[in-house]
């Protein structure tokens, strides 16, 4: 064999590990707790309430949507939200996010993210979510 040619099958085997592993990345890409945050973070950007109901439990009414809407979209006013830790569980998963700001100043936020039963996707839980905010709020300011 001389040096510097390429065999046919070694050019098809490494194209088509290419192609498997972009397509098991892209099939992964909107699965799992962390996703479901990230898909909500979006749908918030676009200031869309039906958006954001597609990835909250939560119709596009629901107080607690629209308060957890207005409270990340503040927050992603100035910062980009972070992917923390994921605490995962067969139904409820809590997904930590943080804002941290260009003064290194953050923002944690608890996440819950519950799984359907039914159809397995997993949606933001908008009334848990808040009322874990409004409790860590409490609890800070009672310092």
């Amino acid at each position: 064999m001389e040096a510097g040619t390429i065999k046919a099958g070694s050019v098809v085997a490494a194209t088509t590990l290419s192609v498997l592993t972009l397509a098991v990345f892209f099939t992964l890409r909107n699965y799992g707790p962390q996703s479901a945050v990230r898909r909500f973070h979006q749908a918030v950007a676009s200031r869309n309430p039906t958006e954001m109901s597609r990835y909250a439990e939560e119709s596009p009414t629901n107080p607690e949507l629209l308060e957890l809407g207005a409270f990340v979209y503040q927050n992603m006013m100035t910062v980009q939200p972070r992917v923390i830790a994921v605490q995962p569980g067969s139904n409820r998963a809590k997904v930590l996010v943080v804002y941290q700001n260009r003064y290194a100043a953050t923002q944690p936020v608890v996440f819950i993210v519950d799984q359907d039963a039914k159809t397995h996707t997993w949606r933001v839980n908008c009334s848990a979510t808040f009322s874990a905010i409004m409790d860590y709020t409490r609890s800070v300011n009672a310092f």
